[in-house]
């Protein structure tokens, strides 16, 4: 599972670029902000961020906290949100997004992410690490799930096939997410919880728990040192 914390951490840090590249980022005012197009996401600093489903691409600071500065940054269609000055009480800067769709998520630092409305994707991929939550209701073709440093996320709505990577105590939890065909690779402790119809591939190791509710076809899974895998029909 190496490989998924690699994933991740190469997500958040060379997507952007170094600090040097990073410079002349924005500081998020007061009231809206109308951005370009973008169809990536970056969420740090332990901010709170809710996606709200527009026909335009923007950002909004709802709470300002006293000595928390939230910055934006958008390089190559990748929106990056984030607080520069240290947040040593961990306060809650509230972030509203607004946007039509997104191909890729990525958190870090605590952050955590909900949205109300349902967003419809095609392929879309999640990367959350270093203890990030995200909520999201979504439609769509295919997800893939890289969560890891217990990280949670729960996702509810319907998905053909959901791909998960999930390690390091981390909770995902998608048992209100229709989907038909599933794989899962759960190691170190990380707990999975899911909905498949048709079918389920995969691996559960070192203390994972995996629970799969629904009647799939179970092919090629691997229970090893001590990882757990449990069917509900």
């Amino acid at each position: 599972m190496k490989t998924l914390t690699y994933y991740i951490i190469l997500v958040l840090l060379i997507s952007f670029g170094t600090p040097i590249e990073s410079q002349g980022n924005e500081t998020i005012g007061k009231g809206f902000n109308k951005l370009p197009n973008f169809s990536e996401l970056l969420v740090q600093d332990y901010l709170d961020v809710e996606l709200v489903k527009a026909n335009f691409f923007g950002v909004e600071q709802r709470k300002a906290e006293d000595g928390v500065v939230v910055k934006y940054l958008i390089k190559d269609e990748k929106l990056r949100l984030f607080s520069p000055r240290k947040n040593k009480f961990k306060k809650r800067v509230k972030v509203k997004v607004y946007l039509p769709y997104l191909f890729s998520l990525s958190m870090d630092d605590g952050s955590f992410l909900h949205s109300k409305d349902v967003f419809n994707f095609g392929h879309f991929v999640i990367g959350l690490t270093n203890a990030a939550v995200a909520k999201i209701n979504l439609n769509a073709v295919r997800v893939d799930s890289y969560i890891s440093n217990s990280s949670k996320l729960c996702l509810k709505g319907k998905c053909e096939r959901q791909i998960i990577y999930s390690d390091s105590s981390a909770r995902y939890s998608a048992n209100r997410l229709e989907t038909k065909h599933a794989e899962v690779y759960a190691s170190n402790c990380a707990r999975v919880d899911i909905c498949s119809k048709e079918s389920l591939s995969g691996c559960s190791k070192n203390n994972a728990n995996v629970i799969v509710r629904g009647t799939p076809v179970v092919d090629l899974f691997d229970k090893s040192s001590m990882g757990n895998l449990s069917v509900l029909k």
